[in-house]
């Protein structure tokens, strides 16, 4: 089986999976059917004249505003009559493709097979194309395209062959027939290849540029013949008068309905007007002009595209404008304004955010990865994602402008990703020496968190945990003690309920100040290293180790040690970073270890399997897998930030995890899939006696 046959699979599952999400959350109430966009019936149209009459028209005219190359692509569906099934079914096979062509680009690059499939990876899941493939729209087969065109650069970049780059150039003609904004790509390719020619640098430019030429100046041939316009699409025309009212609206910022539908008509931008060919005329400032593209480079860039998936899985109806409205006037606006009356919109810009952080933050990595392979192919793939950033520009300023890029955005990913795995394996020495050294330093500068309302939550989880699962009056162990000085003070909880309080900690530090928040003789604790502690076996009816065990490679050494010192029947509460995290606290955590910004040290994550199973290895039976603090990771370090350095910011962090508040206290059924995962596991045999 070929490697990257499980990044097909993935691409395939993933939109297999997002459909039937869409399929049950619609109710048929929509203006449109359900995967149809705005744009999808002049598509449908424009496909079924191409295959009935041979022209490229509507029932207006010729055509000039759309490209022909999503219509043809559509062609056969029409034909048999169901052009969403089949649309569908050709999207989820492109980005499967597409998916691959990243693979081997990444491979043509310099980098390994596990880089590669995780650069494949990647773009399997990556949610705006994912979301985008599932609609009868043009962005998938554009980004396939683009990515092709990319392959083709990379594999020109690695033998020479003057055909392959002459492939990028035609792949680059072609994707500008897909949708205008590729229109200079092969410019772009040009202008790689004359950097990286060596003297070559006439003859590269025209091997690239000419075969878009060829297929450019045929439509605009096309376009001059059949409909008497000499331009080679009116969308741009469009755009250009949709940049003008964007510059007005910001002028006039209290206008009524009446007033900006008055505004829309006399500027073109009714649908029946969006082909409406006129001399190019701008109107607004150039400053101002300057100013709507740049915030639409912004918006498209770091627009989470919220949107599209709350619309695709039924949380908002397909066809309301006033959330696309709020939407359009920008990210911000949109998330504050649908904190009190739409908390799904709330939950779900956190997880769609976090994952683009986590694909840019791991671009930014992988880009001196690549770098140091072939610097050209780095210029390659940042000028892919630059042409189409600054192209994306505008009044508009959607999270799908960025589809045509995710080709090489998952490359610099995957390699990104790969380089951050391989330097946590290599960060997991834990010399003694070393170990305590840093754990001494951490107890004694870190800030107090108890009353941070992530904090708060934290609490609240645990002790949800203990009352679950704790035995009345019991010898509980805690494996750290840290939070009992620092965050949560589960264990003095605990001991006003009546358990008899242990700790230990590596810290001599930690252990004293710990001591000094409870009662005098209360906390037994001690100076130990959790891999090897000073208790006699069967000592404690209970062990509750909380985010430790994780900080080091021997993970199940500290396991074992915590099943000998359980007597019978006694119960061990174990929890570890959650690795497969929906808000990807794993990813996070690793970039800011690596930059040497991450407070606590080396960490790992678990999958809940991988701590079930090694519950089994050292001798328990586990009762109950859970988890708890289903909020952002990054979230929460932003307000602990903000305890200990920004106290102004205090209000702002805590309003946007008060949305994850509410939710926890409405069901605890998301702790589950929370940023630490759970094994609550038994000793097998009868319950002891206590000596």
């Amino acid at each position: 089986m070929p490697p990257w046959a499980g990044v097909v699979a993935l691409a395939l599952a993933a939109r297999l999976g997002a459909a039937l999400i869409g399929l049950a959350g619609d109710d048929g109430r929509g203006r449109l059917p359900l995967f149809w966009n705005a744009d999808t019936p002049r598509y449908l149209e424009l496909s079924a004249s191409l295959l009935t009459r041979f022209e490229f028209a509507t029932a207006a005219g010729p055509e000039t505003y759309r490209l022909p190359g999503y219509p043809l692509l559509l062609m056969p569906g029409v034909a048999l009559a169901a052009p969403a099934l089949y649309a569908l079914l050709v999207q989820a096979l492109a980005c499967a493709l597409l998916a691959v062509v990243v693979f081997d680009a990444a491979r043509l690059v310099g980098l390994g097979t596990r880089a590669a499939l995780l650069a494949g990876a990647l773009c399997a899941v990556e949610p705006t194309l994912l979301a985008w493939s599932l609609h009868l729209m043009a962005d998938s087969l554009l980004a396939t395209v683009v990515g092709a065109a990319l392959w083709a650069w990379f594999r020109h970049l690695r033998t020479g062959s003057v055909a392959a780059l002459g492939v990028a150039g035609a792949l680059a003609g072609c994707a500008a027939l897909v949708k205008p904004v590729a229109v200079g790509l092969a410019l772009v390719i040009g202008l790689l290849a004359v950097k990286a020619g060596r003297g070559r640098g006439a003859r590269l430019l025209l091997v690239a540029t000419l075969p878009a030429l060829l297929v450019l100046g045929g439509w605009h041939l096309r376009n001059h013949v059949v409909a008497g316009f000499t331009g080679f699409t009116t969308q741009w025309l469009h755009l250009n008068r949709s940049a003008d009212y964007a510059v007005w609206r910001s002028a006039h910022p209290g206008a009524t309905r009446e007033e900006r539908l008055r505004e829309r008509s006399r500027r073109g931008l009714l649908p029946a007007d969006w082909a409406r060919q006129e001399p190019l005329r701008v109107e607004a400032p150039l400053v101002d002009r300057l100013r709507v593209h740049v915030d639409g480079v912004a918006r498209s860039l770091v627009n989470p595209g919220v949107l599209i998936w709350v619309q695709l899985v039924g949380l908002e109806p397909r066809d309301a404008a006033a959330p696309r409205e709020l939407h359009r006037a920008g990210t911000l606006l949109f998330f504050t304004r649908s904190f009190s009356e739409r908390p799904h919109v709330v939950a779900a810009t956190a997880i769609l955010g976090s994952l683009l952080l986590g694909y840019w933050a791991l671009a930014v990595v992988g880009l001196k990865e690549v770098a140091a392979r072939s610097p050209a192919a780095a210029w390659g793939a940042v000028a892919f994602i630059g042409y189409f950033a600054l192209a994306a520009g505008g009044p508009w300023g959607e999270s799908r402008f960025r589809v045509p890029f995710t080709s090489a955005l998952c490359l610099l990913a995957g390699a990104g990703l790969e380089r951050l795995l391989r330097g946590a394996a290599a960060g997991a020495s834990t010399a003694s020496t070393a170990y305590r050294s840093f754990w001494d330093g951490v107890s004694s500068s870190f800030p107090d968190l108890g009353d941070a309302l992530s904090t708060r939550l934290y609490r609240s989880n645990e002790e949800w945990l203990l009352r679950n699962h704790l035995p009345p009056a019991a010898r509980l162990l805690k494996t750290d003690l840290w939070d009992e000085c620092r965050n949560t003070r589960i264990l003095q909880w605990a001991a006003r309920g009546g358990a008899s309080a242990y700790g230990v900690d590596i810290a001599l530090g930690t252990v004293r100040q710990a001591q000094t928040e409870f009662p005098r003789g209360a906390l037994r604790g001690a100076v130990a290293d959790v891999r090897q502690m000073p208790f006699a076996s069967g000592s404690f009816d209970a062990v509750y180790s909380m985010g430790t065990i994780e900080h080091f490679a021997e993970s199940e050494r500290a396991f074992a040690e915590i099943a000998r010192v359980l007597r019978p029947g006694g119960v061990a509460i174990v929890g570890v970073p959650n690795r497969h995290d929906p808000f990807l606290r794993p990813l996070v955590v690793a970039l800011l270890y690596r930059l040497g910004l991450y407070g606590y040290g080396y960490e790992k994550s678990f999958s809940r399997r991988a701590l079930r199973e090694m519950a089994r290895r050292v001798g328990l039976s586990p009762v109950e897998d859970t988890g708890i603090l289903f909020v952002p990771g990054w979230l929460r370090m932003f307000e602990l930030l903000c305890w200990q350095r920004m106290p102004r910011l205090v209000p702002l962090a805590e309003r946007l995890i008060a949305p994850f508040v509410w939710l926890d206290g409405r069901t605890s059924a998301l702790r589950r899939f929370g940023y630490l995962v759970v094994c609550v596991a038994r000793r097998p045999g009868p319950a002891a006696s206590r000596p």
